[in-house]
């Protein structure tokens, strides 16, 4: 598996929406484990929720108050997506996904809240372990196409919002 990061500093007047949008470019391979990394420093995991969501919207993982909610988890990742509670108190909210298929591959996203801090992660899925070794990172000041899509939605989001405000 090979994970590649890229972060995007956003301009200051957008501070007060959010600080850092995170991506990931992750590797894996079918029937194999991957980790979906998504991290944030905090002193108290039960003032803060995540949600772990595919980019159609399915529910992964909800980690709320600090702990596991698999009340509402998709039935595809049913028995798939596990998470590291040990390491919750470290800012860790990553999950494993087992049995990785390639109708996985694709976007995910971890929101944080109320921090409104997202992690998209774009999965793709080989089904030759090869193939994965021999994946390329994009150069170091190349957007990932998923996580530009994250900061023009967002900006477009704000956007929106000030000129409704403004009416």
């Amino acid at each position: 598996m090979k994970v590649h990061s890229r972060r995007f500093l956003v301009p200051l007047f957008l501070l007060p929406c959010f600080a850092i949008v995170s991506c990931w470019n992750v590797d894996g391979v079918v029937k194999g484990t991957i980790t979906l990394p998504c991290t944030y420093q905090v002193t108290d995991p039960s003032v803060v929720n995540i949600f772990w969501r595919s980019e159609k919207g399915n529910i992964l993982l909800d980690i709320k108050s600090g702990r596991e909610d698999l009340t509402n988890q998709h039935m595809k990742y049913k028995g798939r997506v596990s998470s590291f509670p040990d390491n919750y108190k470290t800012g860790n909210f990553s999950i494993l996904l087992k049995d990785v298929s390639q109708e996985d591959a694709g976007t995910y996203v971890c929101q944080i809240l109320p921090q409104d801090r997202r992690t998209t992660v774009s999965l793709t899925v080989s089904d030759n372990p090869e193939l994965v070794s021999q994946v390329v990172p994009p150069s170091d000041g190349a957007a990932s196409r998923s996580c530009l899509h994250v900061f023009i939605l967002s900006s477009l989001n704000l956007l929106l919002l000030y000129v409704c405000q403004i009416n």
